[in-house]
Order: C-alpha cells, then structure tokens, then sequence
C-alpha cells in the first residue's frame, strides 16, 4: 500500500489530535511553581507519547455505538424471573409464562444480539487494521464476520434472516471496497461497521417478541 496515500487520508483527522506543544501553551499561562511542573512531566511526556503513535488516520466510529440494546434485553430478563419467583407457587401459570418470556430473550441474545455485538467489533478492528497498513488482518476480521453471520443465518428466519441478508450484503461491498484501494477501503469498512450498529439497536423492530 502507498503509504503517502495512507497519510494523506488522515491528515484531516491527525491534525485533530493533541501535541506535546499544544499541551505546554494550554500550561504555561498558569506558570505552575517549580516544584509541580517537574511532577507534571511524567504525566505529559506519557500522554504526548500515546498521542504522537496513534497511526494516522484512525478515528474510531467506536463513537457513534451503544449497548443499550443489551442492556435493554437484561434488564427484561430480569423483570421476567422476578415475576417467575412471585407467582412460582401462587399463580404457576403466569410463572410459566414469565420464564417462557425469559428464555425468549435469553435466545435473542444468544443468536441475534451478542453475534452482532462480536461482529460489529470485528468490523472496528477492519477499520484500524486498514489505517495500520496491515490487509492481511483486515481480511481475517472479514471473514470471521462472514462466520458470524452464516452462523446467525442458519437459526434465522422471517425478518431477522431478511436483516441479515441485507449485512452479508454490506460485508460483500466491503470486501470489494477494499481491494478497490485504501480510499475506496476505508469508507466501506466503516459503512459496514455502521450496518452492524443499527442492526442491533434496531433489534426490538426486528424480533418476533
């Protein structure tokens, strides 16, 4: 890979980055004493060093993600096994229900939530992969994410093998993005990092509760 093409790519987003100088001018209007700048340098000199080695490029679309979907999924499984135990000798039909309701989501979970979740982060590892100038690795987090997703496909159906369909689709493009060239590359591999994103936090649109 040309790596002039490489750094011109992330100069947008390395200029956005923190320097040892811009940390310094944002210190030196308060003129510590003496005695605590020489406690400071550690601090700074290990921070600026973190910051001048990060690969050129790398902006992580890590911050548009959530796990509020698996918080959302918890937090129904737990109210489902409180009314399981309150109704377990009182109402044991509705204790039945309440459990039936926990393995449901236990499920969706397992086959739909967390291989996303998995997938979505492999997708990420792509991504920086590509701006590390390491397409061997890109390639290996692709085609896990194929695994992924065959494995959910096989205990799919109805809408939720349709959502996949449609992610297998965007890994494809990827794929093709990135043999394309790095510029072509970088914008796929972030597209499908996005797709993945929605998929999960859409979730409650696509289960069948």
């Amino acid at each position: 890979m040309n790596r002039k093409k490489t750094r011109s790519l992330g100069l947008v987003r390395v200029l956005q980055n923190p320097r040892p100088n811009v940390i310094l001018s944002f210190l030196m209007p308060c003129r510590p004493p003496n005695v605590v700048l020489p406690f400071l340098m550690p601090f700074l000199v290990g921070g600026a060093w973190g910051c001048e080695h990060q690969p050129e490029g790398w902006t992580p679309v890590l911050e548009e993600t959530s796990t509020a979907f698996l918080e959302s999924e918890v937090d129904r499984m737990s109210e489902r096994v409180g009314v399981a135990l309150e109704h377990l000798t009182s109402d044991p039909d509705q204790a039945e229900a309440a459990l039936q309701e926990t393995a449901a989501s236990l499920e969706h979970l397992r086959d739909y939530y967390l291989p996303l979740f998995q997938a979505r982060e492999r997708a990420y590892n792509a991504y920086r992969s590509l701006y590390l100038d390491d397409r061997g690795r890109v390639m290996v987090e692709l085609e896990r994410i194929e695994g992924i997703l065959g494995a959910m496909a096989e205990r799919a159906q109805g809408g939720r093998l349709q959502e996949i369909q449609e992610l297998a689709e965007a890994l494809a493009d990827a794929r093709m993005a990135v043999e394309s060239g790095p510029e072509e590359g970088a914008r796929g591999l972030e597209t499908l990092a996005r797709v993945l994103n929605q998929a999960a936090l859409k979730g409650d649109m696509i289960l069948v509760r």
